[in-house]
């Protein structure tokens, strides 16, 4: 995508549309992550998809939300952040390597 902008993701949507024989007034739902470019009321993919199709709800991302939510919420206290950064740096180290990641796999389930 060299265009992020809402104008330049709804073209892409509306060309995705069209190769895969789809009318866009056949849409009833739109759902997206919480990026204002997506989601943007005003010129966001969102309401240029309203403008052409009224009938095509929205609502928020539900996984997206409850990840914020979540990242939020471990965040504020300061031992679930450092339980969070030591399970992220164990997970690094493993993923790096397919032995240690199989080690890691076959110690976990053990």
């Amino acid at each position: 995508m060299n265009d992020t902008t809402g104008q330049g993701l709804f073209d892409v949507l509306l060309e995705e549309l069209k190769s895969l024989e789809l009318d866009v007034d056949n849409v009833r739902g739109q759902e997206y992550d919480n990026g204002s470019n997506m989601k943007g009321k005003n010129i966001g993919v969102q309401k240029k998809v309203l403008d052409v199709n009224p009938r095509a709800f929205y609502s928020a991302c539900g996984c997206h939300s409850l990840n914020l939510t979540l990242c939020d919420m471990a965040k504020s206290c300061r031992k679930s952040s450092k339980n969070f950064e030591v399970i992220q740096r164990i997970y690094i180290t493993f993923a790096n390597s397919t032995k240690s990641g199989k080690f890691l796999k076959i110690t976990l389930l053990d």
